[in-house]
């Protein structure tokens, strides 16, 4: 297990919390409304600014190297999908993706909890 110190522990568990209350927010927009702004590159929107950031941290953690694909195919797939007017197909894709997503946060979490007590 990697050694992490309290204050960065605690900053990544406040980000994945906000980070989760926001994607779900996001998803909703997104499968909802014909045309929601979304942030093209996946490092610029706040969660992929904070996967940049704590890559310094949290880099050699699995579960923290887990969230990047999921986050960058959720962006990707949106794209994709932004012209296609199957809105049916868009939220299937966008929910199955953020599944994912959601699950590898909560691993993240459940390391991060757990290496409070290591």
């Amino acid at each position: 297990m990697v050694k992490i110190g309290h204050q960065d522990r605690l900053k990544a568990l406040d980000t994945l919390l906000n980070a989760r209350r926001s994607h779900t927010l996001w998803v909703s927009e997104v499968t909802h409304q014909e045309a929601p702004c979304v942030i093209e590159d996946h490092t610029r929107c706040d969660f992929g600014k904070w996967l940049v950031e704590a890559e310094g941290v949290l880099g050699s953690v699995q579960e923290f190297i887990d969230l990047g694909e999921p986050h960058k195919q959720l962006h990707d797939t949106y794209l994709s999908l932004k012209t296609d007017r199957d809105h049916a197909s868009r939220s299937s894709r966008i929910r199955d993706i953020s599944r994912t997503l959601i699950d590898r946060i909560d691993r993240l979490e459940k390391y991060l909890n757990r290496s409070r007590t290591d």
